[in-house]
């Protein structure tokens, strides 16, 4: 298995064979490497991935019969991938199957529910709520433990929120959710800003 937002731990190696299946060197061919992704209850139906693209060097020319590909990254994660590599003139071949695991790090928090409605002294009609994503932009899925803070921008000032609100909550599968962050002041344009483990991100206006 592999992560998002980092190469291949192991490179593939696609080699130029005879019909015997020996190694042939003295041909050069250009390889190219193509990503499907099969159904799990039919490993023979696959298809090329499309959603998201194959990052890093596609084509590589032979050396001595064979073409290593460095730098491959997969940002999506997901089940039963696999490379499809293709030379001109010759029969196409497949790696063996592989996964690519959802990050263990957090890299970017964003608000899928912006707070809406609010009234002085009173709570949010619409409640934020945030997800956790990795470095591939995947929802962390298997983060339950990590506390997301909540702070009241007025201008470029913080500002209280209602003493009842809490403004601390914690991610279950990947996501957050408020249910009670009230404002004590009227006022235009306020906005909120959200951190946990160092990162921020602020909602709309």
């Amino acid at each position: 298995p592999t992560q998002p937002a980092s190469t291949l731990r192991v490179f593939p190696v696609a080699a130029l064979e005879d019909p015997s299946e020996r190694l042939v060197t003295v041909a050069s061919s250009l390889v190219t490497a193509t990503l499907l992704q099969c159904a799990p209850a039919d490993l023979l139906n696959c298809s090329a991935v499309t959603v998201v693209p194959l990052i890093g060097t596609k084509s590589k020319q032979t050396v001595d019969g064979k073409a290593t590909f460095t730098n491959l990254r997969i940002d999506r994660a997901g089940k039963c991938y696999r490379f499809k590599f293709d030379a001109p003139g010759l029969l196409g071949g497949l790696s063996t199957l592989f996964d690519v695991q959802i990050g263990s790090f957090l890299s970017l928090l964003e608000v899928v529910q912006q707070p809406v409605g609010a009234t002085a002294g009173g709570s949010f009609n619409l409640q934020p709520q945030l997800v956790a994503l990795d470095g591939g932009l995947n929802v962390m899925t298997t983060l339950s433990s990590l506390a997301v803070s909540a702070s009241l921008l007025v201008g470029a000032s913080k500002v209280d929120f209602h003493t009842s609100s809490r403004r601390s909550q914690t991610f279950d599968a990947g996501l957050a959710t408020y249910t009670d962050l009230r404002v004590d002041g009227a006022g235009c344009c306020n906005r909120i800003t959200f951190e946990a483990n160092a990162k921020t991100t602020v909602s709309n206006v």
